[in-house]
């Protein structure tokens, strides 16, 4: 029987570090974000994106630049924004998740681990046996987004367009703190996978 692991935590917790730790065990791991890099490629996503959005969120190779349309999709008042940009991305994101997932199943692979940024607002959340949720604080996880170059208020802007991290935690139930090194969260995420696949 598969078990699917949901992995989730504010921005900058270090969903991808857990979800890659999994996935050297053995794990399956579905990333929606590379899922969506992928579908950005294609051209009838690129022309429904310019048809929507315009010329600006092009690069001069035009190809998506990814910064460029963030601005104009995350925070509160880019709601409606966001709303026609996830109604062009999702659904073929979500074609490509549930294949694999299903090919996992028919596999039989022990464990899935689902890496979606907006898990608790989608479907997927009724896929999972198991929700994590990385626990780490404001500090660590500012200090990890400015590594990509993000200021306070950029952090805080695109965590407005998602459920709170009070709503998240709520809804898990396996709990992994990630301010420590990066063996510690290996040893912790091995300790989880024997619990949910050798145990």
């Amino acid at each position: 029987m598969t078990t699917v692991l949901g992995v989730i935590g504010g921005i900058g917790c270090g969903k991808s570090a857990v979800s890659s730790a999994f996935g050297k065990l053995g794990a399956i791991v579905l990333d929606a974000d590379a899922a969506a890099h992928v579908i950005l490629a294609k051209k009838e996503i690129k022309d429904a994106l310019k048809a929507t959005f315009g010329e600006s969120i092009f690069d001069d190779n035009q190809e998506i630049d990814r910064g460029a349309l963030a601005h104009l999709v995350f925070g509160p008042k880019n709601k409606e924004a966001l709303k026609r940009l996830n109604n062009i991305v999702h659904p073929a994101v979500r074609v490509q998740l549930d294949h694999r997932l299903k090919e996992a199943r028919e596999a039989g692979h022990p464990l899935v681990v689902l890496d979606i940024p907006l898990l608790m607002e989608s479907r997927f959340r009724d896929e999972c046996d198991h929700i994590l949720f990385i626990e780490v604080s404001k500090e660590t996880r500012l200090k990890r987004v400015q590594e990509r170059s993000w200021s306070v208020e950029e952090l805080d802007r695109r965590e407005s367009s998602q459920l709170s991290l009070a709503e998240k935690k709520s809804g898990a139930d396996l709990f992994m703190k990630n301010d420590a090194s990066h063996q510690e969260l290996e040893r912790q995420v091995k300790q989880l996978y024997n619990d949910l696949v050798v145990s």
